[in-house]
């Protein structure tokens, strides 16, 4: 059994096979909550309470109790949550390790993760996506122990 990694996951939610939302869950708490949804209009709009609320707060007990923060993913949506946001760079300067999903594309929230000096960013494309995985495995293997990245 591996090490109880902490933070969080955005899962799509599916109401009769189309995508109605999406929501965050803690892994640690299993704590969930809305962080996007779709209008009357069809437009995806965030719920930041999801972000302040579930979103934050997996992040900080994660990086108090649990030896691996995952945030997967980042994006844009949540730029309209300071706390999310802080709990994020807290996450970042603390000394547990961070796996982050980070989507392509460019704002400035996203743009200071990864020019960090201390981010790796791996790129995962259509025919790359083994090496990215055995990338991040040997990272694991190294950033959390020996037990992580075996199957």
């Amino acid at each position: 059994m591996g090490v109880p990694a902490g933070g969080f996951v955005v899962k799509r939610v599916y109401v009769r096979g189309r995508v109605a939302h999406f929501r965050l869950v803690d892994l640690r708490s299993r704590q969930a909550a809305v962080v996007v949804y779709q209008n009357q209009e069809g437009i995806w709009v965030p719920d930041l309470n999801g972000f302040e609320g579930v979103g934050a707060t997996s992040i900080v007990s994660a990086v108090r109790e649990a030896p691996l923060v995952i945030m997967d993913e980042l994006g844009s949506y949540e730029l309209g949550a300071p706390r999310f946001l802080a709990a994020v760079r807290e996450a970042l300067d603390a000394p547990v390790p961070v796996l982050g999903v980070l989507k392509r594309e460019s704002n400035p929230f996203l743009d200071s993760v990864r020019c960090r000096g201390d981010t790796r960013v791996v790129p995962v494309e259509v025919g790359s996506r083994l090496q990215a995985e055995q990338e991040l495995r040997e990272w694991l293997a190294t950033a959390v122990g020996s037990g992580w990245g075996q199957r």
